[in-house]
């Protein structure tokens, strides 16, 4: 359960202490740990870091790298999160506009 501690350092890292680089590594860390009890969304915390220093190329490819390595074995809602997430947090409107990976998102 190491991982739940690492998630609240992450937080604390970075909306109390505000240093988004220590919380990127926190989140690497996360990202690491092998726990087959951890949920999907903590393999997703380095790129939402990433997304939140401005670096948005790179979170756009880390989430991209998680859909193309493990979408098989993720459930319909993670896969629409990373999806949504990449479409409405990540891209800019007119970007979503043309990314294919958007297209999952559509009725």
């Amino acid at each position: 359960d190491r991982w739940r501690w690492m998630v609240h350092a992450i937080f604390i890292a970075r909306h109390k202490v505000q240093d988004l680089d220590l919380a990127y590594e926190l989140a690497e860390i996360l990202k690491n740990i092998n726990n087959p009890n951890k949920p999907a969304w903590t393999e997703m915390m380095p790129a939402m870091i990433q997304n939140s220093k401005g670096e948005k190329e790179d979170a756009y490819l880390m989430m991209r790298a998680i859909l193309e390595s493990s979408a098989d074995s993720l459930r319909n809602t993670e896969v629409n999160h990373i999806v949504g997430y990449i479409c409405e947090e990540i891209l800019l409107p007119a970007e979503a506009l043309t990314d294919p990976i958007c297209d999952l998102n559509k009725p």
